[in-house]
């Protein structure tokens, strides 16, 4: 919890135990999964045990239509599952009983037809917005937040497509 939600740091020994636990098919929650694969996504050059269930949790996260923004760093890795090879993910971290809304409008933010939607809780306080772009495309985004009454307003953003994946699994 304190590494993969508040990002604090960890013992990599926990991860050694993880990888163990799953390669003998104990029950492992889905926090525990996301914080090894959220793990794996910073080694640079992992070893095949560590591709494979890699490949293995990326596949059942994307079957449960789990997706966060730390798999497109697998893309230089792995064949990404074909859910989510072509996404941007937006990540909003909060309490998980807030309300939470995404504005955005493509281009360059200048347009007032701005779409919201309410965002999911995905995991634990992690709201999520799955967008497919193209290479070039751009999307100007904010994000309000409803807690107790109050309505706190994010600064605008932007995210722009810059990279051209063509690799993908059916997995």
């Amino acid at each position: 919890h304190e590494y993969f939600i508040l990002g604090k740091s960890t013992d990599e020994k926990i991860f050694r135990i993880l990888e163990s636990r799953i390669e003998y098919e104990d029950d492992v929650t889905d926090l525990c999964k996301l914080a090894l694969l959220f793990y794996y996504s910073g080694i640079e050059k992992m070893d095949e045990g560590q591709v494979q269930r890699a490949r293995n949790l990326l596949g059942y996260f994307c079957g449960k239509d789990m997706m966060f923004a730390f798999f497109q760093n697998f893309a230089d890795k792995l064949p990404l599952p074909y859910k989510v090879v072509d996404k941007t993910i937006v990540e909003y971290r909060t309490n998980p009983d807030n309300k939470v809304t995404i504005h955005y409008v493509m281009g360059d933010g200048k347009s007032e037809d701005y779409i919201s939607e309410v965002l999911p809780d995905t995991f634990m306080g992690i709201f999520t917005k799955a967008f497919t772009l193209f290479y070039g495309d751009t999307i100007q985004y904010y994000i309000t937040e409803n807690a107790n009454g109050k309505e706190i307003v994010s600064d605008s953003m932007s995210i722009t497509c810059d990279r051209i994946n063509m690799s993908s699994t059916r997995g």
